[in-house]
C-alpha cells in the first residue's frame, strides 16, 4: 500500500479533511474519468477483487 494511504489508515477525518478529499477526488476524476467506475464500484467489490486491483497497482508502482 502506498505510504500516503498507510498514513491515513485508522485516522478520523475532520470535516475539512473530508472536503479536501472530495475536492481532490473530483479533480482526479476530471483528469481520469475512467476511474469513476472503479470509485463507484469499490464499496461493493468482493475483497479478493479489491486485493487484486491493489496488487496490480503495487506491482506497477514498484
Amino acid at each position: 500500500m502506498p505510504e500516503i494511504h498507510k498514513s491515513l489508515l485508522g485516522q478520523d477525518l475532520t470535516k475539512t479533511d473530508k472536503t479536501d478529499l472530495a475536492e481532490n477526488l473530483a479533480l482526479i476524476l476530471v483528469e481520469h474519468p475512467e476511474l469513476e467506475q472503479i470509485v463507484l464500484a469499490w464499496p461493493d467489490l468482493p475483497e479478493n477483487i479489491k486485493a487484486a486491483i491493489s496488487l496490480l497497482v503495487q506491482v506497477r508502482s514498484s
